[in-house]
């Protein structure tokens, strides 16, 4: 099983888009992922910092950009005949 802080760092590898003005998020991530990482070891997960963490997780991942998809070809045709009547 993986800890907090392996998750957070798969993360932050898989995402290229990551730049300087995420690094306070990030930096939030991984100090929350490691105290999670100690409570779990203790047998105390605390669950409000569960939430935390996924809510900080769920914010950073919209930050992504979203991929742009070309348009249907046949959108694209009647999009053009609209166009041009």
């Amino acid at each position: 099983m993986k800890t907090f802080t392996e998750a957070v760092q798969e993360f932050q590898n898989a995402s290229p888009w990551l730049e300087a003005k995420h690094t306070p998020a990030l930096v939030m991530l991984y100090a929350m992922a490691s105290e999670l990482d100690a409570q779990v070891v203790n047998g105390s997960l605390h669950a409000p910092l569960m939430g935390q963490f996924g809510l900080a997780f769920r914010n950073l991942s919209k930050e992504a950009p979203k991929n742009v998809q070309e348009k249907d070809a046949l959108q694209a045709l009647l999009e053009d005949l609209n166009d041009d009547a």
